[in-house]
Protein backbone atom coordinates (compact mmCIF):
# COMPACT_ATOMS: atom_id res chain seq x y z
CA UNK A 1 0.00 0.00 0.00
CA UNK A 2 1.07 3.34 -1.03
CA UNK A 3 0.33 7.03 -0.65
CA UNK A 4 2.09 7.56 -3.83
CA UNK A 5 0.88 8.47 -7.18
CA UNK A 6 3.86 7.24 -9.39
CA UNK A 7 4.74 4.19 -10.75
CA UNK A 8 8.25 3.69 -9.25
CA UNK A 9 7.19 0.29 -7.26
CA UNK A 10 5.58 -1.09 -10.45
CA UNK A 11 8.92 -0.53 -12.49
CA UNK A 12 10.94 -2.09 -9.18
CA UNK A 13 8.87 -5.31 -8.80
CA UNK A 14 9.21 -5.55 -12.74
CA UNK A 15 12.85 -4.96 -12.32
CA UNK A 16 12.86 -7.70 -9.84
CA UNK A 17 11.07 -10.09 -11.87
CA UNK A 18 8.02 -9.79 -9.87
CA UNK A 19 5.58 -7.71 -11.72
CA UNK A 20 2.47 -6.59 -10.28
CA UNK A 21 -0.93 -8.67 -11.23
CA UNK A 22 -2.92 -5.68 -10.49
CA UNK A 23 -2.91 -1.76 -9.05
CA UNK A 24 -5.71 -1.22 -6.88
CA UNK A 25 -8.47 0.38 -6.82
CA UNK A 26 -8.58 0.36 -10.66
CA UNK A 27 -8.82 -2.78 -11.04
CA UNK A 28 -10.07 -6.30 -9.21
CA UNK A 29 -7.49 -8.15 -6.95
CA UNK A 30 -9.94 -10.95 -6.39
CA UNK A 31 -8.03 -14.50 -7.38
CA UNK A 32 -4.91 -12.22 -7.92
CA UNK A 33 -1.21 -12.80 -5.79
CA UNK A 34 0.62 -9.64 -6.41
CA UNK A 35 -0.90 -6.49 -5.81
CA UNK A 36 -0.30 -2.65 -4.94
CA UNK A 37 -2.95 -0.55 -3.51
CA UNK A 38 -2.84 3.09 -4.52
CA UNK A 39 -4.75 4.98 -1.28
CA UNK A 40 -4.56 8.50 -3.24
CA UNK A 41 -4.62 7.50 -6.89
CA UNK A 42 -2.34 6.92 -10.02
CA UNK A 43 -0.84 9.12 -12.52
CA UNK A 44 -1.91 7.10 -15.04
CA UNK A 45 -5.00 8.48 -13.93
CA UNK A 46 -4.64 11.99 -13.04
CA UNK A 47 -8.54 13.09 -12.83
CA UNK A 48 -8.39 10.75 -9.79
CA UNK A 49 -5.48 11.81 -7.48
CA UNK A 50 -5.88 13.32 -3.81
CA UNK A 51 -3.84 16.09 -3.76
CA UNK A 52 -5.72 19.38 -2.71
CA UNK A 53 -6.86 19.84 0.81
CA UNK A 54 -10.67 19.51 -0.68
CA UNK A 55 -9.80 16.35 -2.05
CA UNK A 56 -8.36 15.00 1.55
CA UNK A 57 -11.64 16.36 3.54
CA UNK A 58 -13.85 14.71 1.22
CA UNK A 59 -11.26 11.33 0.78
CA UNK A 60 -13.63 9.26 2.85
CA UNK A 61 -16.93 9.55 0.96
CA UNK A 62 -15.33 8.24 -2.09
CA UNK A 63 -12.09 6.34 -1.02
CA UNK A 64 -13.98 4.64 2.05
CA UNK A 65 -13.00 0.69 1.21
CA UNK A 66 -9.01 1.77 0.67
CA UNK A 67 -9.36 3.04 4.26
CA UNK A 68 -11.29 -0.14 5.20
CA UNK A 69 -8.17 -2.42 3.23
CA UNK A 70 -5.77 -0.37 5.65
CA UNK A 71 -8.14 -1.40 8.51
CA UNK A 72 -7.84 -5.28 8.03
CA UNK A 73 -4.40 -5.21 7.86
CA UNK A 74 -3.47 -3.36 10.88
CA UNK A 75 -6.15 -6.06 12.79
CA UNK A 76 -4.41 -8.90 11.28
CA UNK A 77 -0.95 -8.61 10.14
CA UNK A 78 2.07 -6.80 11.73
CA UNK A 79 2.04 -2.98 9.41
CA UNK A 80 5.81 -1.98 8.38
CA UNK A 81 5.73 1.51 7.80
CA UNK A 82 8.64 2.58 5.12
CA UNK A 83 9.27 6.58 4.56
CA UNK A 84 5.69 7.85 5.35
CA UNK A 85 5.47 10.78 7.64
CA UNK A 86 2.21 9.16 9.67
CA UNK A 87 0.84 12.86 9.69
CA UNK A 88 -1.83 12.24 6.75
CA UNK A 89 -5.59 12.23 7.79
CA UNK A 90 -6.15 9.43 5.04
CA UNK A 91 -3.97 6.77 7.19
CA UNK A 92 -4.13 8.92 10.95
CA UNK A 93 -7.36 8.31 11.19
CA UNK A 94 -8.08 4.57 9.79
CA UNK A 95 -5.18 3.75 12.36
CA UNK A 96 -6.66 5.53 15.56
CA UNK A 97 -10.07 3.92 14.59
CA UNK A 98 -8.46 0.51 14.74
CA UNK A 99 -7.24 0.92 18.27
CA UNK A 100 -10.14 2.23 19.30
CA UNK A 101 -12.16 -0.48 18.03
CA UNK A 102 -9.98 -2.92 19.57
CA UNK A 103 -10.00 -1.47 23.56
CA UNK A 104 -13.95 -1.66 23.07
CA UNK A 105 -14.21 -5.11 22.29
CA UNK A 106 -11.40 -5.62 24.87
CA UNK A 107 -8.91 -7.06 23.10
CA UNK A 108 -5.49 -7.48 25.14
CA UNK A 109 -2.73 -5.51 23.96
CA UNK A 110 0.06 -8.17 22.36
CA UNK A 111 2.50 -5.53 21.50
CA UNK A 112 2.12 -2.24 18.60
CA UNK A 113 0.31 -3.51 15.53
CA UNK A 114 2.86 -1.59 13.41
CA UNK A 115 6.40 -0.51 12.91
CA UNK A 116 7.52 2.25 11.28
CA UNK A 117 10.81 2.69 10.03
CA UNK A 118 11.68 6.88 9.78
CA UNK A 119 13.98 8.73 8.85
CA UNK A 120 12.72 11.95 9.89
CA UNK A 121 13.77 14.48 12.49
CA UNK A 122 10.60 14.40 14.61
CA UNK A 123 11.17 10.35 16.27
CA UNK A 124 11.00 11.12 19.44
CA UNK A 125 7.82 13.16 19.47
CA UNK A 126 6.05 10.75 17.19
CA UNK A 127 6.71 7.91 18.90
CA UNK A 128 5.63 9.36 22.27
CA UNK A 129 2.03 9.89 20.28
CA UNK A 130 1.97 6.40 18.70
CA UNK A 131 3.30 4.70 21.98
CA UNK A 132 0.82 1.53 22.26
CA UNK A 133 -0.05 1.57 18.59
CA UNK A 134 3.40 1.80 16.33
CA UNK A 135 7.02 0.63 17.28
CA UNK A 136 9.09 3.76 16.18
CA UNK A 137 12.22 3.42 15.05
CA UNK A 138 14.80 6.46 14.58
CA UNK A 139 16.95 5.44 11.85
CA UNK A 140 19.40 8.41 11.70
CA UNK A 141 19.64 8.06 15.72
CA UNK A 142 20.69 4.80 15.27
CA UNK A 143 23.83 5.81 13.38
CA UNK A 144 23.10 4.49 10.29
CA UNK A 145 22.68 7.81 8.23
CA UNK A 146 21.30 11.26 8.05
CA UNK A 147 18.14 12.01 5.71
CA UNK A 148 16.58 9.69 3.58
CA UNK A 149 19.25 8.45 2.58
CA UNK A 150 18.93 6.39 5.96
CA UNK A 151 16.43 4.62 4.62
CA UNK A 152 17.92 3.57 1.54
CA UNK A 153 21.01 2.12 3.24
CA UNK A 154 18.77 0.14 5.32
CA UNK A 155 16.75 -1.70 2.65
CA UNK A 156 19.81 -2.15 0.65
CA UNK A 157 20.85 -4.14 3.51
CA UNK A 158 17.76 -5.97 3.97
CA UNK A 159 17.93 -6.60 0.26
CA UNK A 160 21.10 -8.16 0.65
CA UNK A 161 20.56 -10.72 3.18
CA UNK A 162 17.27 -11.49 1.83
CA UNK A 163 18.86 -12.66 -1.00
CA UNK A 164 20.94 -15.65 -2.14
CA UNK A 165 22.25 -13.34 -5.25
CA UNK A 166 25.70 -12.31 -5.55
CA UNK A 167 26.35 -10.31 -9.04
CA UNK A 168 26.47 -6.86 -6.72
CA UNK A 169 29.20 -8.21 -4.66
CA UNK A 170 32.65 -6.97 -6.82
CA UNK A 171 30.46 -3.80 -8.07
CA UNK A 172 32.65 -0.63 -7.24
CA UNK A 173 28.62 0.88 -6.89
CA UNK A 174 27.65 -1.28 -3.93
CA UNK A 175 31.09 -1.47 -1.89
CA UNK A 176 29.76 0.63 0.46
CA UNK A 177 27.35 -2.55 1.72
CA UNK A 178 30.71 -3.96 2.53
CA UNK A 179 32.97 -4.02 5.97
CA UNK A 180 36.36 -2.37 5.73
CA UNK A 181 38.00 -5.40 5.35
CA UNK A 182 36.03 -7.07 2.32
CA UNK A 183 35.78 -3.67 0.79
CA UNK A 184 39.75 -3.70 0.27
CA UNK A 185 39.50 -7.63 -0.47
CA UNK A 186 36.87 -7.29 -3.18
CA UNK A 187 39.35 -4.27 -4.60
CA UNK A 188 42.33 -7.03 -4.80
CA UNK A 189 40.03 -9.33 -6.63
CA UNK A 190 39.24 -6.61 -9.26
CA UNK A 191 42.51 -5.89 -10.08
CA UNK A 192 42.90 -9.29 -10.57
CA UNK A 193 40.12 -9.38 -12.76
CA UNK A 194 42.11 -7.10 -14.80
CA UNK A 195 45.71 -9.29 -15.10
CA UNK A 196 42.68 -12.03 -15.89
CA UNK A 197 41.43 -10.13 -19.09
CA UNK A 198 44.89 -10.32 -20.42
CA UNK A 199 45.31 -13.96 -19.93
CA UNK A 200 44.69 -16.84 -22.90
CA UNK A 201 41.44 -18.76 -23.29
CA UNK A 202 42.41 -21.01 -20.39
CA UNK A 203 41.18 -18.52 -17.77
CA UNK A 204 37.98 -18.39 -19.39
CA UNK A 205 36.12 -19.98 -16.53
CA UNK A 206 37.27 -17.36 -13.95
CA UNK A 207 36.66 -14.37 -16.04
CA UNK A 208 33.17 -15.68 -16.07
CA UNK A 209 32.78 -15.99 -12.65
CA UNK A 210 33.66 -12.75 -11.97
CA UNK A 211 31.80 -10.88 -14.45
CA UNK A 212 28.98 -13.24 -12.56
CA UNK A 213 29.77 -11.26 -9.34
CA UNK A 214 29.54 -7.64 -10.55
CA UNK A 215 33.25 -7.13 -12.66
CA UNK A 216 32.24 -5.02 -15.62
CA UNK A 217 32.44 -6.58 -18.97
CA UNK A 218 34.84 -4.18 -20.16
CA UNK A 219 37.57 -5.24 -17.78
CA UNK A 220 38.46 -8.01 -19.54
CA UNK A 221 38.78 -5.71 -22.65
CA UNK A 222 40.75 -3.05 -21.70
Amino acid sequence: MTTNYDTLFEKASAAAGHGLDVVLPRKSAIGRRRWILKMHGDVRHPTQIVLTRRHMVMYDAANRPSAALLQSLLLTKHLVIIGASMTDPNVVRPAHEVDAYRKEHGQRPRGAYGTVLDAGSSSASQGRLWKGQLDWVDLPGMGIGSGPRTLEILLDRVGMFASSESSWLLDPRFSGLLRDDDQKLAQRVRELAVDVSRSNYTWRPLRDALMSLGVDGETFDA
